[in-house]
């Protein structure tokens, strides 16, 4: 799968996400909307973890 059809996926199930919580909250669609912005953008501020600088093969005792 290309990163146009991976992006196009992703995008279909964050929409599929929403309109569950339009019908099973009682959130109307702008109280989900920032609540998705907010959500993106602490997502966004999370610290990455890279693995490659972690050596799994140290004994750290």
């Amino acid at each position: 799968m290309n990163r146009r059809d991976q992006a196009k996926l992703f995008e279909k199930a964050i929409r599929a996400e929403l309109t569950r919580w339009l019908f099973e909250s009682d959130l109307n669609e702008g109280e989900l909307a920032r609540a998705a912005f907010a959500a993106i953008d602490g997502w966004l501020d999370d610290d990455v973890i890279d693995f490659e600088d972690i050596n799994c093969d140290e004994d750290e005792s």
